[in-house]
């Protein structure tokens, strides 16, 4: 574990199967998850322990459900390999491959705003104008976002609407039934 870091507490918390779990499972510290230099503001990622989940290792990193609170943990279901809710409210959130969480957990509602900004914003590349890349660089300047900031993954609902309204408003040609609205 790295120096500085406490262990994590996992008392309440349903392990995983036996069989899912290595022997050799320790914390990993935040600079090891993070990566070298690497900011932790705004990341749900704190702490992490290595995990076998269906016979892959991963790195399960410790996220709060965005529904109850409850801690989310690394899970197969017929999702593929994903944050599943322990206590089982419902709560899920993706996961790359070696289990570093895609974006920031949300709520069902945030995840429909995020999934509605994504199918508007992804016309502006996929039918419009703009290359992917020159349609990101365009996110970030009307969005005023840092460049790299912009993934919808970190958006809050408020952002995926502002998304959505700046592409219907600079794009009008590709969303003729919601232009002028």
């Amino acid at each position: 574990m790295a120096e500085g870091l406490p262990a994590p507490d996992l008392r309440g918390v349903r392990p995983l199967h036996r069989e899912e779990v290595t022997s050799t499972s320790r914390p990993v510290g935040q600079a090891e998850v993070l990566g070298a230099g690497a900011s932790s503001v705004n990341s749900p990622v704190d702490e992490a322990v290595e995990v076998v989940v269906d016979g892959i290792r991963l790195t399960e990193h410790f996220l709060p459900c965005p529904e109850c609170g409850a801690r989310m943990a690394l899970r197969k279901d017929h999702f593929g390999i994903r944050y599943l809710c322990v206590p089982g409210c419902r709560g899920a959130h993706g996961a790359h491959p070696d289990g570093k969480p895609l974006g920031i957990p949300a709520t069902a509602s945030v995840r429909r705003a995020r999934s509605n900004a994504h199918e508007t914003f992804d016309r502006v590349w996929r039918d419009g104008p703009l290359t992917r890349t020159q349609a990101y660089a365009w996110m970030e300047r009307v969005l005023e976002l840092g460049r790299g900031e912009g993934h919808i993954s970190m958006f809050d609902a408020g952002m995926c609407r502002r998304l959505e309204d700046a592409c219907v408003r600079d794009f009008p040609d590709l969303f003729p039934l919601r232009a002028g609205l």
